[in-house]
């Protein structure tokens, strides 16, 4: 279902704590989404990245600046590096 339609069915629930609950809803269901989608895009990244794709290409086709291509590429080279470090020490 459309965003839209959603909203708008939301907005016409006549239960003034039926509507807050359902928008509360929803918000968390968005954030939810926004972090998922943050991960899968820095993922992304990097397969371009590995694939041969030049950071300002790589930016100008997400519409974001050269320099939040790179802070991605480098928050996630951390990240990773984290992990793994986090699994040697745990004997993983």
């Amino acid at each position: 279902m459309p965003l839209d339609d959603v909203l708008e069915k939301i907005m016409r629930e006549p239960d003034l704590e039926g509507r807050a609950r359902a928008l509360n809803e929803l918000v968390r269901d968005a954030e939810q989404l926004r972090k998922e989608a943050g991960k899968r895009r820095a993922e992304a990244l990097r397969e371009l990245s590995a694939a041969g794709w030049a950071g300002k290409d790589i930016a100008r086709l997400l519409g974001v600046s050269r320099g939040r291509v790179s802070q991605i590429l480098n928050e996630t080279t951390e990240q990773r590096t984290r992990r793994v470090r986090g699994a040697e020490n745990n004997g993983l």
